[in-house]
């Protein structure tokens, strides 16, 4: 009789582990792992939680999702992204989300990437212990957002080695001049 090992996606109400839809690599920064951006099956009231190691991913992780809660260990868990735009999102659009969270990541982007992190008609959510790198826009950029909590955000020049430098750590932005922020 074989053992079989058993996965996060086994286990009715665990957390889902994104390594569990990794199609290659090995996570160091050489031999990032790759697929799981696509594969992992994103969802509303989700906790996602990732290892330490280097996930990359070419289009905007776009975690529109009420209640997605999105987990790293903190500098060693590192979103690369490789694509054009924003390197993860949380995008309502006209219909919102509630609550989404993400915490614990080093994101870094390249000479094609505009935000770090992008909000827009999101509510009541919170991002913790990020730091994000090499985007040409802004570390934090939201528009049309409440969030409850910002706490220990980096974006600076100092973290190795940056080819490209935002124009602004922090973006909140509303609607129209008349509208306060």
């Amino acid at each position: 009789m074989s053992l079989t090992k058993a996965s996060y996606s086994m286990i009715s109400g665990a957390p889902v582990n994104a390594i569990d839809y990794i199609s290659s690599g090995t996570g160091t920064s050489i031999d990032p792992y790759l697929g799981w951006d696509t594969a992992t099956p994103w969802a509303a009231n989700t906790e996602f939680v990732f290892p330490s190691g280097t996930f990359q991913h070419s289009t905007t992780l776009n975690l529109a999702y009420s209640k997605i809660y999105v987990h790293g260990v903190g500098r060693g868990t590192i979103l690369k992204f490789t694509g054009t735009g924003n390197c993860v999102s949380f995008d309502g659009g006209g219909s919102g989300i509630n609550s989404p969270q993400i915490e614990g990541f080093l994101i870094t982007g390249n000479a094609s990437a505009t935000n770090g992190i992008y909000t827009n008609n999101a509510t009541y959510g919170i991002c913790k212990n990020i730091v994000v790198q090499n985007v040409s826009v802004s570390g934090f950029r939201s528009l049309f957002s409440v969030y409850w909590l910002i706490e220990n955000f980096f974006m600076g020049q100092n973290f190795g080695a940056q080819t490209t430098f935002a124009a602004a750590g922090i973006f909140l932005g509303s609607s129209g001049a008349s509208q306060t922020v």
